[in-house]
Parts: C-alpha cells; sequence; structure tokens
C-alpha cells in the first residue's frame, strides 16, 4: 500500500568533476599544516511569546482536548522549535485517536502571540468491493463498515474494529486496503470479501453418554449467518439419545447481532437439558452452534461484547452477560426426592483476548461471576436441599482459561490447555469446577468429580498428516479440585484425577470429522468407590468416538 503522504525529497547534490576533487585534496593538505580558523558566533535564535493557538480547518478533537495538547507550548520564550514540537504534538494526538488521514501544517504568517495551526485532511474518494457475490451483497458489506463513507475521513481504529467484529461471522471475511487515489488530497479504498453459503446443517454421533441415560449421543444442528443481511447469526441444536431416547433431551439456541458502530455484538442463548455435556456441532471453530450444560435443568443467557481496537495480530473483548439458571430437582428412576430446583442469576465479566502470528496461536480469557439473588429457587433453604453445607447463596467465582497451538515447519503440531476456577464459597454442583470428558480428563465421563475450585491441564503432540487429513495424537490430562467442604469418604475436600492417550483425528474438507481417542486414568479420585462407585479410579479407561458430518 502506498503511504497516504510522502516527505518531500531533498535533491542530492551534484558530482563534482575530477579536478575539483583532486584540488579539494591538495588545499585540505595545506590545511592540515595551519591552525584551524575558528567559526563564526552562530546568530541567535529568534525568542517570541506564545498566548494561543487558532486552528483553521476541520478538526475532529473537541476545543478542551486540543488546548490541553497544546497547552504545555504556551511560553513567553517560544522558538521556532517549539512551534514545530507543537505542530507535531498535534498531529500525533490525532493519530493515536486514529485519524491518521488528518495533517498538521504550520502555515506561513506574521509573528505574534496568536499561532495558527492549519489542518488538512484526506478524504475518501471511492470504495471498491472484490469477491462478494450471491451470499453477501454489497450493501451488506458496506453496512458492516459504516465508517467507509465516501467523501469522509475515516477513523483507522474505528474502521479496524468494524472489521474485527465483521470477521466474527464464519461465513464471510474482509480485508480493507487503503491507497493514494488520483484525485488530489485523495485515498481510496479496497474491500476484499471472501464468502461461504450463509447457512450451515449437520448431523453428528458419539459414545460420550453414560449407562444410566444412554452411551450415545446423536445430534442435529443447523445455522443461518445472514438474517435480515445484517450478519445476524441464528444457532441452534437438539440432541438426544439413540439408546435411550425418553431420558436425554438437549437443546440449545443463540442469536448473535453485530452492533457496528458501537463496536461490539449482542447476544442471547437458551440451552434446555436433562443431562451434564457439551453438545452441538462447531464446524468453523466459533461457539455459535455449540453449548455447555452442566447440570440437568435450563440456562437463559443475556450479554454484550465490547471489542477493542486490533493490535497486529492481536485481537481482544470484554463481555458482560446475565444468566438465569435453573438446576432441576434430582429424579431416582422417575421419583422425586427430597431437592427442590435451585437457581442461580448471576452477573459476569469476562475478558478474553486472542494472539495471532504464524503457525501459532494464543487464546486466553478471564472472567468473574457473583449470584445477584432473586427468582424462585434462589434461596438458602433450596440450595441446602442439594448440599446442607452451604452458606450462602451470594457466590462469587473467577474462572480463567487459555490455550496454545503451535504448528512446526515438519508438520508436527503441540497443544497446550489449561482452565482454573477459584471460589471462596461452597458452590453448587452445576457452578462448580468439573473434570472429566472431552476437553477435560480422557478416559471418564463428563464432570465425573467437581469442585469448588480446580484446575486442569491438556497437554498434546499431534503427528503430521499420515494422509490427507489424518493425524495421530498423544495426550496427558490432569486436573486438581478442592471443595469448602467437610472431608467425606464419597466427596474428599482434595482431589485429583489424571489420564494419558493415544488417538486419531480425520477431517476432510467437505466438513466429515471423525476422531477417536482412548484415555487411560494413571491417578484416580481419592474418595472411597465402595462408598462412592461412581468416582474413577487408576486403570478406568475409555474410548471417546465422536463423528461429524456438516454441510
Amino acid at each position: 500500500m502506498k503511504p497516504y503522504f510522502q516527505s518531500p525529497r531533498v535533491p542530492r547534490p551534484r558530482a563534482l568533476p575530477c579536478a575539483v576533487l583532486a584540488l579539494a585534496a591538495a588545499c585540505s593538505a595545506v590545511r592540515a599544516q595551519q591552525a584551524p580558523a575558528p567559526m563564526p558566533p552562530q546568530p541567535p535564535q529568534a525568542v517570541f511569546p506564545i498566548k494561543g493557538f487558532a486552528i483553521n480547518g476541520e478538526n475532529p478533537l473537541g476545543s478542551g482536548e486540543t488546548s490541553a495538547i497544546l497547552a504545555p507550548f504556551l511560553r513567553a520564550d517560544a522558538t521556532l522549535d517549539v512551534l514545530q514540537r507543537a505542530t507535531a504534538a498535534l498531529e500525533k494526538a490525532l493519530h493515536d485517536r486514529g485519524y491518521s488521514l488528518y495533517r498538521v501544517v504550520l502555515p506561513p504568517q506574521p509573528l505574534a502571540d496568536t499561532i495558527t495551526l492549519n489542518i488538512v485532511r484526506f478524504t475518501l474518494a471511492k470504495v471498491q468491493l472484490q469477491g462478494n457475490g450471491t451470499h453477501f451483497d454489497d450493501d451488506n458489506v458496506r453496512a458492516a463498515l459504516p465508517e467507509l463513507r465516501e467523501g469522509t475521513s475515516p477513523n483507522l481504529r474505528r474502521l479496524a474494529r468494524e472489521t474485527a467484529v465483521a470477521n466474527e461471522n464464519p461465513s464471510r471475511q474482509l480485508v480493507v486496503a487503503l491507497r493514494q487515489s488520483e484525485a488530489e488530497d485523495s485515498i481510496d479504498a479496497t474491500v476484499r470479501i471472501t464468502e461461504q453459503a450463509p447457512w450451515s446443517f449437520g448431523v453428528g454421533w458419539n459414545n460420550h453418554g453414560t449407562s444410566e441415560t444412554g452411551r450415545d449421543r446423536f445430534t442435529v444442528s443447523g445455522s443461518y449467518n445472514n438474517l435480515f443481511n445484517r450478519d445476524h447469526v441464528l444457532g441452534m441444536a437438539y440432541t438426544t439419545s439413540l439408546q435411550h431416547p425418553s431420558r436425554v433431551k438437549q437443546v440449545g439456541l443463540t442469536y448473535r447481532a453485530p452492533l457496528y458502530r458501537w463496536g461490539g455484538v449482542a447476544f442471547a442463548s437458551y440451552v434446555d437439558s436433562d443431562v451434564t455435556g457439551t453438545f452441538g456441532l462447531d464446524a468453523t471453530n466459533t461457539q455459535y452452534d455449540t453449548f455447555r450444560s452442566t447440570a440437568a435443568g435450563h440456562v437463559f443467557k443475556l450479554g454484550y461484547s465490547y471489542y477493542f481496537v486490533p493490535d497486529g495480530g492481536y485481537r481482544s473483548y470484554l463481555t458482560l452477560a446475565w444468566e438465569d439458571k435453573v438446576y432441576k430437582a434430582t429424579e431416582i428412576e422417575g421419583v422425586a426426592t427430597d431437592q427442590r430446583d435451585r437457581r442461580s442469576r448471576p452477573l459476569s465479566i469476562a475478558y478474553v483476548g486472542r494472539i495471532e502470528a504464524e503457525r501459532q496461536l494464543l487464546t486466553y480469557s478471564a472472567e468473574l461471576a457473583a449470584n445477584l439473588g432473586g427468582g424462585s429457587g434462589n434461596t438458602l433453604s433450596a440450595y441446602r436441599t442439594e448440599n446442607d453445607q452451604i452458606d450462602t447463596i451470594h457466590w462469587k467465582a473467577l474462572r480463567g482459561s487459555a490455550t496454545f497451538f503451535r504448528a512446526m515447519a515438519s508438520g508436527w503440531q503441540f497443544l497446550a490447555r489449561g482452565q482454573a476456577q477459584w471460589s471462596p464459597d461452597l458452590l453448587l454442583a452445576g457452578e462448580a469446577f468439573g473434570l472429566g470428558g472431552v476437553g477435560s480428563i480422557r478416559g471418564v465421563p463428563d464432570r465425573v468429580l467437581y469442585g469448588d475450585s480446580g484446575a486442569s491441564l491438556t497437554l498434546e503432540g499431534i503427528t503430521p498428516a499420515w494422509i490427507a487429513g489424518l493425524r495421530g495424537l498423544a495426550f496427558v490430562d490432569a486436573g486438581l479440585i478442592r471443595s469448602d467442604l467437610a472431608d467425606l469418604p464419597t466427596r474428599r475436600r482434595k482431589d485429583r484425577l489424571a489420564s494419558v492417550g493415544l488417538g486419531l483425528r480425520y477431517e476432510h474438507p467437505r466438513g466429515l470429522h471423525v476422531s477417536a481417542e482412548y484415555g487411560y486414568v494413571v491417578s484416580g479420585s481419592r474418595a472411597d468407590p465402595d462408598e462412592n462407585p461412581s468416582v474413577p479410579e487408576k486403570g478406568d479407561d475409555k474410548l471417546h468416538v465422536n463423528l461429524s458430518l456438516v454441510f
């Protein structure tokens, strides 16, 4: 891309004739034998007062902000250097705030105590769209980039943020390039679009279930990523067990609406599940159609994510969300128990970052959640029907996660994933940190152990492709938990779980995904298996199989 502004070129001096060079060399030899002549004194630099600045031209900064920037240069003994530094300071402030198409010029002017500065801006002459077809029309792309309007001077920080939000859509990616225009004091913009069909459907099967609810899970999923031609995303999934259909029903809905002028995304989701476990199909490396259930019940979530201005390969956003969770009372073979429905209504704030470089990716998040109270079942008496040691409904939890992926030039790949939670309170099982299952500790069912605080770590080594799309892997999974309760044989105050294993993964470009991962428990629970037969022991194992087709 050509630079927006070019400094004037200093003319190169002409080459001197050889005779002149020879004469200069001879003269220098003579001068070397003589005492150097004293340098003439430099003329004194002009000194003058500056009592104020007058700004001509369109100034996107407010008068108060401009005055604060130029205040350090008001003085009684100013020089030309002070004027140049004042000009540079105002231009830097404009550029730091995204107004990189603005220049500050010090025009010729009579010597006075009020200095005039001219602000000159480059405007957008033409916007050209390349690559979009039948799925995302020109109106759609222009709506995603409201900062790109002919005749204006776009704020490049806002434009970068709009592009980052637009590229959250899994069916369309945008790249914006700016260049000098043929028109005077103008630039042109080119938007390159990569698109695919905005809809997707899929089916999947895995064996992540249990003997009580059915060993298998069958999922149908779908999403549409351009509702109203404004990039709104609707995703949904339904999961059941082919072995015991009446025992498993998981329904998930999600809706996301980008708000480009505000630099963020508003979202809502709903999950209703009879069982524990993650469900849905994640075909585009997003979470639009993947849902998580930590206990039987239903969850409604409403939130807003504010995106920060990207910095090179770094992307980040801040999310504020409110949830209404209801955990259903336990039934034993269809018979009600003394347990009541429990509810939590946490408010959470989370920061998510992503650093992408050549052949590697780092993502991380940190979240603080606190229960606000309110609603039926959000009471201490209801909580104590699950655990009579719980002493507050106003629980707090700090959660975090990080994933590092590295692809080697040789074809090998490495992945490290960590998750953690800390809480000073005794929590409901659905709010606790869980261990077990794919994405946690393989070789055992989902969330077979849980605690108020905990951490887990996964390390994977992935082979080069043996054939197109097929890779092998070896892994180590380990985790620790701690609960704020008395140490009992059925549930220990502190517990752990670790496994090792091997696996195969196959991915076809047409949307077929197959994985088989065998996990063997090398460190089991500290709880007494005679008192609690569901706890994992050393030597337990499981082959996790997952098949999905998305089209």
